[in-house]
């Protein structure tokens, strides 16, 4: 499941992102087809507790107007490219046979510092 999010909520998302076609959202009929739901309510319930988590956005008064919002994902700090870039040249030194593996090894230890 995702972030917390119960079976059913989960589902919800999905089907909401699976028939978005071209920017235009399904409706809750469509969601309640897909998710085998009888009522519109228990949509309305799903889509509330998935707005309230900030994963959904409606606009008020407006039909087929739900948008999945995905968060932005969180920037690498400047250590760990560094340490990936690091790690990607000892590797790459070490296959070439320049390194002995313990001289890696301690590079790698180097570069987590």
């Amino acid at each position: 499941m995702t972030m917390g999010l119960t079976r059913r909520q989960a589902d919800c998302l999905k089907a909401i992102e699976d028939l978005t076609v071209d920017g235009v959202s399904p409706t809750y009929s469509e969601i309640a087809d897909r998710l085998d739901i009888e009522g519109k309510s228990s949509i309305h319930r799903l889509i509330t507790a998935l707005e309230e988590r900030g994963l959904v956005r409606r606009l008020a008064n407006r039909r087929r107007s739900l948008e999945v919002i995905r968060p932005a994902p969180s920037p690498l700090r400047a250590s760990e490219v560094a340490d990936g870039i690091c790690a990607s040249l000892i590797r790459a030194k070490a296959l070439e046979g320049d390194l002995p593996w313990p001289r890696v090894r301690q590079l790698v230890l180097e570069c987590l510092r």
